[in-house]
Order: structure tokens, then sequence, then C-alpha cells
């Protein structure tokens, strides 16, 4: 898949609640929902990036579409939060963090090697 993954689920947004950014960008999933979104034969990380922000839970509030891209990656750390990567449009470092399994961030499916 060469865009950021816009399968709807009950647990997914389009940033700022407005359809047309899904269109560009993908939606933004909970990190449960992201673990259960990709087609059989997929997984995700690994790929070249558009920043599509991101969403918290608390407020629902979105931030840095443009800027950052967040996606997750399928190890948690423990019961309430899980490791993403984090990508700055124009530069080339990844950085990974941890955080909340309940924000929306993005996803980005591969297939299976």
């Amino acid at each position: 898949m060469k865009d950021n993954l816009n399968y709807k689920t009950d647990s997914s947004w389009c940033y700022g609640n407005k359809d047309f950014n899904c269109d560009k960008y993908g939606r933004l999933y909970k990190w449960d929902t992201a673990r259960e979104v990709c087609p059989n034969g997929w997984h995700f990380y690994g790929f070249s990036a558009l920043p599509g922000g991101m969403r918290y839970f608390h407020g629902g509030t979105f931030r840095s579409l443009g800027s950052f891209g967040y996606y997750w990656s399928d190890h948690k750390f423990n019961s309430k939060l899980a490791y993403f990567w984090t990508m700055r449009s124009g530069r080339e470092e990844v950085e990974d963090a941890i955080d909340y399994k309940t924000y929306g961030l993005s996803v980005r499916c591969l297939q299976d090697q």
C-alpha cells in the first residue's frame, strides 16, 4: 500500500473530523484498532510517509497535520501504552516513542514476506 490506511471503523477518525482529510491522509486509529484493520497477509510499519497528524483521546483535539506523521508500531509497552514512530516533514529522521493506545495515529499496512 502506498497510502495511509483509510478503512473506516468505529474507532477511527478523519483529521479535524473532515472527510476530505481522510481522502488525502488516511484515517487515525486507536492502537487496538490498528492491530485489526490490515488485511490478511499484511502488517503495519516500514515505508515512506505523508504527515497525517494525530488525534488526542482526551477532548478529541487534532494536531500536526502536514508537519508530523505518527504511526503505530505493532509492539505494546503495557496495557495502556504502545510504541509508535514519528516523522517530521522535510527531515529524514524517524523517532520512536510511547504514548496512550487511545490516541488516534496513522496506520500503514505492509505485505508480509
